[in-house]
Order: C-alpha cells, then sequence, then structure tokens
C-alpha cells in the first residue's frame, strides 16, 4: 500500500507546482475577435474627412455574420457593409461614396469569428473638423460588463450534453480495454461476465451518442441566436451555420459518435477476446474528443492554436478516461455483488488497474487545466471578478472533492475489496 500513496503524492504535488506556476507566470487573455486597429483610431478629430473606414481584428471573421456600419450624430445610417476584405480576413473596409459633413461619427462594428464562432461587437466614435461623442463607446447604465455576462442556457447544456456523452462512450472503451482487460487476463473469470461487460458497454456508447446528438440542436440554436442578433431571425442564421466551420464541426461530430456506436456492435468480449477492434475504436472516440477543443478559445490563439488545442484534447481525453470510465467500473462493482454467475476479475485487482489509469488522467487534467487557464485569463487577479473564473473556481472545488473520495478508494478501500463484502458496497 505504500506505492499507492506515494503515487497520490507525486499527482498533489505536481497540482500544486502547476498551480504556482499560474500565479508566478502570468501571460495574456486572448479569445474572441476583438478590434486590433481602426483608421480612423477611437476618438479622433479629423480636419479633412477619411475616405474609408478601416477595422482590423484579432481574428478571422465570418463574413456571413460580419457587419459595420457608420451613423451621424442624428444616428442616421451613412454608409454599412457586410463584406470581409478581400485582401484579409482580419479587415472589414467600408468604402465611402463622399466626403463626410462636419459632425461626430460613429462605426458601429459586429462580427463573428471564423475561429471559435463567438460573435462581438464594438464602437469607432470619430470627428471631422468637431470633437467625438464618445457618450456613445459608454454601455448604458446597468447593462452587465462582457466578463461578468452569463452564459447561454441553451449553449452551455447543450455543450454539456455532448461532452458528457463523448466521455461516456469513451471512458466505457478505454475501461474495457485499459482496466477489464489486463485484469481479466491476470484472473479469469466466468465467460457470462465477459459477456455481459461488452454489452454493458455497447449500452453505455449508445448512451453517449444520444447525449452528443440531444446537444447538438441546443448548441446551433445557441449559436444562431448569437450570429443573428437583437435584429435577427436565428432560423434565417441556420443556413449560413450549417454550411461553415461550427456547421461542418458539429456534423463531424456527429458522424463519428454514430460510428463509434457501429463499431462497438463488432468488438469482441473484452476480457477473452483478441481486442482488435478496440483500438480502432477509441482512435475514433479520440477525434470526437478532438471537435471540442477545436471550437474553443485554444483554435483562435493565432500561433498558439496547435498547442492550447492540444492542450484542450488532453484536458477532455483525460475527463473522459477517468470520469467517463466510472459507469463501467460501477457496472463491474454491480456484477460481483449478483453472484457466482456474473464473476468477473477479482474486484481489488480490477480497481486497481482503474486507480492506475484514473490516476494519470487527474495529473492530465490537473496539468492541462492550469496551463490552458493561464495562457486564457494571465491574470490571477481576474479569477474572482468574471463568470470564467468564478465557474473556474466552482469546477477546481469539485474536482479536490473527486481527488479526495479517489483518494480514500486508493489508499484504504482498496485493500479491502471482496465481492459481496461490506467495503464493496461502500465503494
Amino acid at each position: 500500500r505504500r506505492g499507492p500513496r506515494e503515487a497520490m503524492a507525486r499527482a498533489l504535488l505536481c497540482f500544486l507546482a502547476a498551480l504556482a506556476a499560474l500565479f508566478a507566470f502570468p501571460a495574456p487573455a486572448a479569445a474572441h475577435a476583438g478590434l486590433a486597429q481602426a483608421e480612423p483610431s477611437p476618438g479622433a478629430v479629423l480636419d479633412e474627412p477619411p475616405a474609408a473606414v478601416r477595422l482590423e481584428f484579432t481574428e478571422r471573421l465570418d463574413p456571413a455574420f460580419s457587419r459595420l456600419r457608420l451613423i451621424d450624430e442624428r444616428g442616421a445610417i451613412v454608409a454599412e457593409t457586410t463584406e470581409v476584405s478581400p485582401e484579409s480576413p482580419l479587415r472589414m473596409v467600408l468604402e465611402l461614396e463622399g466626403p463626410l459633413p462636419r459632425g461626430s461619427y460613429t462605426a458601429l462594428w459586429r462580427v463573428r469569428s471564423a475561429e471559435d464562432g463567438h460573435v462581438t461587437e464594438g464602437v469607432v466614435p470619430f470627428g471631422v473638423g468637431v470633437a467625438a461623442d464618445l457618450a456613445i463607446a459608454l454601455p448604458p447604465p446597468g447593462s452587465p460588463a462582457p466578463a461578468l455576462a452569463p452564459p447561454d442556457p441553451a449553449g452551455m447544456l447543450g455543450r454539456w450534453l455532448a461532452l458528457a456523452g463523448a466521455a461516456l462512450a469513451v471512458g466505457a472503451l478505454s475501461f474495457g480495454l485499459l482496466a477489464w482487460r489486463p485484469a481479466w487476463r491476470d484472473a479469469p473469470g466466468r465467460p457470462a461476465a465477459d459477456a455481459a461487460m461488452a454489452a454493458a458497454i455497447r449500452r453505455l456508447v449508445l448512451a453517449g451518442a444520444i447525449l452528443a446528438l440531444a446537444g447538438a440542436p441546443l448548441s446551433l440554436l445557441s449559436q444562431a441566436r448569437a450570429a443573428a442578433g437583437s435584429d435577427g431571425s436565428p432560423l434565417v442564421a441556420l443556413p449560413a451555420l450549417l454550411l461553415g466551420p461550427a456547421g461542418l464541426l458539429l456534423g463531424g461530430r456527429l458522424i463519428l459518435a454514430a460510428t463509434l456506436v457501429a463499431m462497438s456492435r463488432w468488438l469482441e468480449a473484452p476480457g477473452a477476446g483478441e481486442g482488435r477492434g478496440w483500438p480502432a475504436a477509441l482512435l475514433v472516440g479520440a477525434l470526437l474528443l478532438l471537435t471540442f477543443p477545436l471550437t474553443g478559445h485554444g483554435a483562435a490563439a493565432g500561433a498558439l492554436a496547435p498547442a492550447l488545442v492540444a492542450l484542450g484534447f488532453l484536458h477532455v481525453a483525460a475527463m473522459a478516461v477517468w470520469l467517463g470510465g466510472l459507469p463501467a467500473l460501477l457496472v463491474a462493482v454491480v456484477a460481483a455483488g449478483r453472484g457466482r454467475a456474473l464473476a468477473g476479475p477479482p474486484l481489488a485487482s480490477l480497481v486497481r488497474r482503474f486507480s492506475t489509469l484514473a490516476l494519470a488522467a487527474v495529473g492530465a487534467v490537473a496539468l492541462s487545466g492550469v496551463a490552458s487557464g493561464w495562457a486564457h485569463v494571465g491574470d490571477p487577479g481576474l479569477l474572482p471578478k468574471t463568470t470564467y473564473g468564478r465557474a473556474l473556481a466552482v469546477k477546481n472545488v469539485a474536482f479536490l472533492a473527486l481527488l479526495g473520495l479517489g483518494a480514500l478508494h486508493m489508499l484504504v478501500v482498496q485493500s479491502r475489496l471482496r465481492p459481496g463484502g461490506p467495503w464493496a458496497r461502500r465503494f
């Protein structure tokens, strides 16, 4: 029992070291298509009217849902465009047909990032021969700060369902191949138990695919609302979304989920079988998990995008192996209490195998999570002041609670497990 204690201590030290790195090496935050440069610049007072308004952003723009409009001091529309510059996908240019009269003007922009699908908007006030009206750049009294705005409920639920479904499917497959199979090879049980585990894994993969399918329309609805804005219809925005990068990724996610269900039908029994189809099924599951970081902030981080997407993939993959594998472990524990007919590998051996797998996953979740938080937030002082930071705090509390429960099982319960015994029921 000394080995698991040392392993747990090392995992905790790695987590604390990574947490210290978050506070020691802050990096600039980066997310969404923000305004990088404007001509005229915000608040500028021009002696001569400009020939065009040029805005450059930090991410590539989606031409289907980007707009630039110029209004005068009375609020009348002077000119507008919905075209992204052919010279650069980061730029919008509003050409003016004639010279602007003396007065105050405001460029209103609303764009959708082609990288992560998020919508941002803002204003650029300037004056021709007079001071710019800077009051228009201020948000209305009582409006929430963007960093404190709550997430869209439909989008949040849709993403949660899809993540839970993918984790359930991949976790069940990883449990069968990486925990049940080696435990069975060490101490084979009855063939009926192996067949029952194969059937349970197929059901878990099917349930995961159903959850992923249920999350798809909610995610689409959320994206359509954001893209259409307050003056548009989500139904009108849907066709363009489905044909764009977000729609293609979502379609790919559904195809991969369906492929995983089909492949699970052909899998041999995880213990006694040759196991030839299991690695291929896990590879499809890995591709399914990859669709999540490809639609996140990391995909829009420019030169850092490959590294941040890889971190995001490691994060969700480790979560799937750990938390997604728990329902399959529960099936094995319940079967062990039903008597000799479903006797599989020794329960203590099976739990030990899964604990080793989960410990590696816990370390990967902690390290990748801290690294991603460092890259996206940068300043630890922002954590208690933003929606992202508060959600991260709640997540860490839940993570530490799970870590403590896992330590209890690994260090105390595991050595006392026997089928039908009191510790098996407590576990």
